[in-house]
């Protein structure tokens, strides 16, 4: 089974182990996804001048 080893898990499968099927520590909860969330923004800071470049060697001016 694909979910059967525990550090295969991707963040947003970890995220969800967290939730109880009756009780969620909303508190654990919100800072795992805050912990999930930083690396993403920082790693989309970083590329996005790279993303806005890439997007606009393709334009034509016309």
């Amino acid at each position: 089974m694909l979910g059967s080893n525990e550090s295969l898990l991707t963040w947003p499968l970890g995220l969800q182990r967290l939730q109880g099927q009756f009780l969620t520590q909303w508190g654990q909860f919100s800072a795992a996804s805050i912990m999930v969330a930083i690396p993403v923004m920082v790693l989309f800071l970083y590329t996005s001048k790279y993303l806005i470049s890439g997007l606009t060697l393709g334009s034509v001016k016309g």
